[in-house]
């Protein structure tokens, strides 16, 4: 993520890259991975904003991508007993097409979507 928006930050020829995501999973992304490496740029103070068209998401929300509707489905990716942390899958459709489930990297649950 860090050299998409490096790369695309200092492109004329290129647009921001749209980012679609849950809204606390983006605050976090940004806070505890990318801004030590993204923050400073010579002259000015970056946000994520910057470097990303955000689209913030709730925890189970939709968007269309090329006529492709997507929804975010909340999965376990590690459990402890100190926090647990999840991610997100995506339950992709297409009109009257079959559903497809994207896991990305979570753990297995049987039956977590419909």
């Amino acid at each position: 993520m860090e050299w998409l928006a490096f790369s695309t930050y200092f492109n004329p020829l290129h647009l921001k890259p749209t980012l679609f995501m849950e809204e606390k999973q983006m605050q976090n992304m940004w806070e505890h991975s990318l801004k030590g490496g993204l923050e400073c740029v010579e002259g000015k103070i970056m946000h994520l904003t910057d470097f990303f068209d955000c689209h913030p998401l709730a925890e189970d929300g939709t968007f269309n991508w090329e006529c492709i509707q997507a929804t975010l489905v909340k999965m376990p990716h590690v459990i402890t007993g100190y926090s647990n942390h999840y991610s997100y899958g995506l339950l992709l459709k297409e009109d009257d097409g079959p559903s497809v489930f994207i896991t990305t990297d979570t753990q297995f649950q049987l039956g977590q979507c419909h």
